[in-house]
């Protein structure tokens, strides 16, 4: 009888706690999802105000395609990542600590047991996102490569026309997307 009231019980707690971790989850996405709109509305402007207050030359030697890329896709990837740290790094913590207490509650001895292996996976984890951190730059990069590329064929398509370049200029793009192609598929595998 003891037995299955303990069974209860513990499965009641588990339901509680689920349910807790689903509302904060929510509020922790909501507001996350919110300040990252807000940031990236203000970095958006920021940059687009100092691209207006550089010198001509500046604009001579600088494409419109990787200008428009870095107030589009940068901003937006920067402000993903800023976001996700945060959050996930808030989140983990606080579920480390809970099921830390938890073990330690539970049995010291096998709490120390797990604990043991937590700076194993620290710097495991911090080799691999250091070298995530490379191939998203270099993701990046190719984005806005390739993205300046079309850009600045299609802002001089007359040029093209008269040089009959249309199958060079297919194969430059299609190169560019290949690169980018290439390095998203290193980071869908290694992630």
């Amino acid at each position: 009888k003891k037995d299955v009231d303990t069974v209860k019980f513990n499965i009641a707690c588990f339901a509680v706690s689920g349910c807790i971790d689903s509302f904060l989850d929510y509020w922790n996405i909501w507001v996350f999802g919110y300040v990252q709109q807000r940031l990236m509305r203000s970095m958006r402007v920021d940059l687009y105000r100092n691209i207006l207050n550089q010198e001509l030359a500046f604009f001579e030697h600088t494409k419109t395609g990787e200008l428009t890329s870095r107030l589009s896709s940068d901003i937006s990837e920067m402000a993903d990542k800023l976001t996700w740290v945060f959050r996930f790094t808030l989140e983990s913590f606080v579920r480390i600590v809970g099921i830390t207490g938890y073990l330690f509650s539970r049995s010291w001895r096998l709490a120390a047991l797990a604990c043991c292996i937590i700076p194993v996976v620290a710097v495991i984890n911090t080799y691999y996102s250091k070298w995530m951190g490379g191939v998203q730059r270099e993701v990046q990069s190719a984005l806005a490569s390739f993205g300046s590329l079309a850009a600045e064929v299609l802002g001089s398509m007359r040029t093209v026309y008269s040089f009959a370049n249309e199958h060079y200029e297919v194969e430059r793009y299609r190169q560019a997307v290949d690169t980018h192609y290439r390095l998203c598929m290193k980071l869908t595998v290694m992630s």
